[in-house]
């Protein structure tokens, strides 16, 4: 069995993905997340908002970036010590690569066009970031499917379940 992880996060302050994740114990494509808001009018016509990914990558998956407000300002998080500066944890939830699809297969299968194929490529690489690692799918991935659940404590990956349990109960912050 080979893990690929899905790499989403938590704040004190505004929304947290993994906390989510974690209470509907499934893993959603953006499309088919309620009340889904990245700044599109139109999330549904892009083709990118259909794929739910998942990287090789054990250490960090750069294309997995977020932004953040501060100040007025967004700030776009590309290295995890940036997370960790503004207090946001970094989780990852692993499952079969057996149960997905290699990402350049995937685009072709939700018709992304060659050229927001490209782009997306390209970008990928100037962070630091290898498509050909990437999975996915453009369906819900459930609990029974998760292999593993770890966030980021320090430089460690570790799998600290009764504060994991915690926070999918609303817990621990």
């Amino acid at each position: 069995m080979k893990i690929v992880w899905h790499y989403t996060y938590h704040s004190k302050v505004g929304q947290s993905s993994v906390v989510d994740i974690l209470r509907t114990k499934v893993l959603l494509p953006p499309a088919l997340i309620p009340d889904y808001q990245d700044g599109c009018p139109d999330a549904d016509a892009h083709a990118d908002r259909k794929l739910l990914l998942f990287s090789e990558n054990e250490f960090w998956e750069p294309a997995s970036y977020r932004g953040i407000t501060v100040n007025g300002e967004m700030v776009l998080l590309h290295k995890r010590e940036e997370y960790a500066k503004h207090g946001i944890a970094i989780f990852r939830i692993g499952v079969d690569a057996a149960i997905l699809t290699p990402y350049l297969r995937l685009t072709r299968k939700v018709g992304m066009n060659k050229g927001m194929a490209a782009s997306l490529f390209k970008l990928a690489r100037e962070l630091g970031a290898n498509p050909y690692q990437w999975y996915g799918t453009t369906s819900p991935v459930p609990l029974a499917q998760w292999r593993k659940i770890e966030w980021l404590r320090g430089d460690v990956w570790t799998a600290d379940l009764p504060e994991i349990a915690a926070m999918a109960k609303g817990g621990a912050q």
